[in-house]
């Protein structure tokens, strides 16, 4: 897959969500198989305020490459100046949040609400372009409201003003979380764009991955919650298209937890560790035995080894059954 300049060897995206897609799990992700990876969502009128813990998060690691930075943002002026700042950082491409449903960025009239406001949106995009010479891509929504998808108009408007992927997540702002992601208008997506479309939504085994993949005729796919459950699917998707066996993938969970906790104290300040570790074993554990009582006892810890002990003692005792066994409420949380 190509984007502008960019090549990308092997298009499987580990998507970027808010309080989530950390430098460290970002890293950690990468080495277990995702081919490209983008920074949680980063506000633009922080970043032009210099922002402390809002520069820390365009950080990219050498591992992660090719890696973008996803700003959001209401204001052109402000999100080609954070997009230049952004280049100059090193990132491969910059992503512009298209998707995020949560009220306070709707509100702004930012994320999800530029779905609905092709004058404004237009404004951004042709600003973005124009401030930059790395790829600019965006990630989208089928449309504001679950009647009245706006998909088409989007990404006709996105290729005129230069932009040069859409990722799309195959569900309205109107939707959140909520039902199934439509794979159905995904495919019709990129049945109609002119641009390479990378698909989103609901991909939490290596099969339906694939299936999806294959039958929307997407150039890539993207996955989140579905790698937080299970960090070996980038792993499996390739072992599957290589035509071996993902069931013969060794899952080490608590090699997993490990890495992290290694990846947690080289990139981050020990303030961050500590809950960054926390959250990444409580969406690890989701749907095994024990785990609600296991996550209880795991947030009450104020320490990093032990945080590292309990979740090691916790993985041990575990049998991995793959996939994703029940939509636990738990790992809805997140956004992007």
């Amino acid at each position: 897959m190509e984007v502008g300049k960019l090549k990308i060897d092997m298009p499987l995206y580990f998507a970027p969500l808010a309080g989530i897609s950390t430098i460290g799990l970002r890293t950690l992700m990468r080495e277990l198989g995702c081919g490209v990876t983008t920074t949680e969502l980063v506000s633009c009128e922080a970043m032009i305020r210099t922002n402390p813990r809002t520069k820390r998060m365009i950080r990219l690691s050498d591992v992660e490459r090719p890696a973008g930075v996803q700003i959001f943002g209401h204001d052109p002026v402000a999100m080609a100046e954070t997009a230049r700042m952004i280049e100059a950082n090193g990132a491969d491409f910059v992503d512009i949040n298209l998707g995020c449903p949560v009220r306070k960025i709707v509100k702004q009239g930012a994320g999800a609400a530029l779905l609905q406001d092709e004058d404004a949106l237009g404004a951004i995009l042709e600003a973005v372009r124009k401030a930059i010479t790395i790829p600019l891509t965006i990630k989208i929504r089928t449309g504001f409201y679950s009647d009245k998808l706006t998909y088409e108009k989007v990404i006709a408007l996105a290729y005129n003003c230069g932009v040069q992927a859409v990722a799309i997540h195959g569900r309205s702002r109107e939707q959140g979380f909520e039902g199934e992601a439509d794979w159905d208008v995904i495919r019709d997506a990129k049945a109609k764009s002119p641009l390479p479309i990378i698909g989103n939504g609901d991909l939490t085994h290596y099969q339906k991955a694939i299936d999806c993949w294959q039958q929307s005729g997407c150039d890539g796919i993207m996955i989140g919650r579905g790698a937080l459950r299970n960090p070996w699917i980038f792993l499996e998707i390739r072992a599957a298209l290589a035509g071996g066996n993902p069931e013969l993938i060794e899952r080490d969970s608590v090699a997993v937890v490990q890495r992290l906790a290694e990846l947690l104290q080289l990139y981050e300040e020990p303030r961050f560790q500590l809950l960054q570790l926390k959250k990444a074993i409580a969406w690890f554990c989701t749907g095994m035995r024990d785990s609600s009582r296991f996550r209880a006892e795991l947030f009450k810890l104020g320490d990093f080894a032990a945080v590292i002990d309990l979740g090691v003692a916790f993985f041990a005792k575990q049998r991995w059954q793959g996939g994703i066994q029940e939509r636990e409420r738990f790992l809805m949380a997140g956004h992007g």
